[in-house]
């Protein structure tokens, strides 16, 4: 166990990279909420440093510097983002299906967006970004985790059936039909995806298409040498190398060569979001 640097908020680092990024486990009493909470630096320099960030099945809200706090939605394509040199950069990352609830927006509205807190929050925002900005960079993740976390009071009532959903596609090591959930739910499936849209910013088969992107991700860090495609595909739960050259094209724009090769540039994924995946 580590102790969390200067913000004392969360305990046990869970990762560490050399461009400065280092993740923590979500406060106790948000575990279940919160998928971890996050710092980052942006190399020094003159001109913004390119990030290519990959869908990882989170929201986050996220301060960049001195910059009033904004909201990535949840992501279905990867997006490129500029991070101004030299920046300190603080995250809250919010597991799948939980950020209508904190936001109080559908997530399909934000789907594939930056948007500003405010858009949600309105002036209440404005707290948010007064409590960051006004701190010591080291300290602001601290400042960032304390003023979110205080919105638990106001949440809107979770979806216990988009809860449950979400819960049986991470959980399973093959597909679920939409179909087939919907029934064990209980509802119609095009009940079931209207309020999965909703809550979750996208379908099922979407979650379950980044879920097996992530797996991969995840897979590809453990091995050493050039990668074994065919069985990176099958090992990820992909039908065969053909399924996972579709997907992983669709979702990075890369081919799986390309993302997975060794000389491929760092992403968002691996620096700010180094797993995406919610249940670390």
């Amino acid at each position: 166990m580590v102790r969390s640097a200067q913000h004392g908020t969360a305990r046990g680092r869970t990762a560490t990279h050399d461009d400065g990024y280092r993740e923590w486990a979500a406060p106790a009493a948000l575990a279940d909420q919160w998928a971890c909470v996050w710092s980052a630096r942006a190399p020094a320099g003159e001109a913004p440093s390119l990030r290519r960030i990959l869908p990882d099945t989170c929201v986050d809200i996220i301060c960049v510097g001195d910059g009033a706090p904004t909201v990535a939605g949840p992501a279905t394509v990867v997006l490129v983002a500029a991070i101004p040199a030299g920046s300190t950069i603080v995250g809250v990352r919010l597991r799948p299906g939980v950020a209508a609830s904190w936001l109080g927006a559908p997530m399909d509205e934000a789907r594939n967006a930056s948007l500003p807190l405010a858009a949600f929050w309105g002036a209440r925002a404005r707290g948010v970004h007064d409590a960051v900005a006004s701190a010591a960079p080291g300290r602001r993740l601290g400042r960032l985790v304390e003023a979110v976390a205080a919105r638990r009071a106001h949440l809107d009532a979770p979806d216990a059936l988009v809860e449950r959903a979400v819960g049986r596609i991470l959980g399973a090591s093959v597909d679920v039909p939409v179909g087939r959930l919907a029934r064990d739910l209980e509802v119609s499936e095009r009940h079931l995806l209207r309020r999965f849209r909703a809550r979750v910013g996208y379908g099922p088969k979407t979650l379950e298409r980044i879920v097996r992107l992530q797996r991969l991700l995840r897979l590809s860090r453990t091995g050493t040498g050039d990668p074994d495609l065919a069985a990176l595909a099958l090992d990820a739960g992909y039908a065969d190398q053909a399924h996972m050259s579709r997907e992983v094209r669709d979702l990075s724009g890369l081919s799986p060569a390309a993302l997975l090769g060794r000389r491929r540039p760092r992403t968002v994924s691996e620096s700010f979001k180094p797993d995406g995946s919610p249940s670390r």
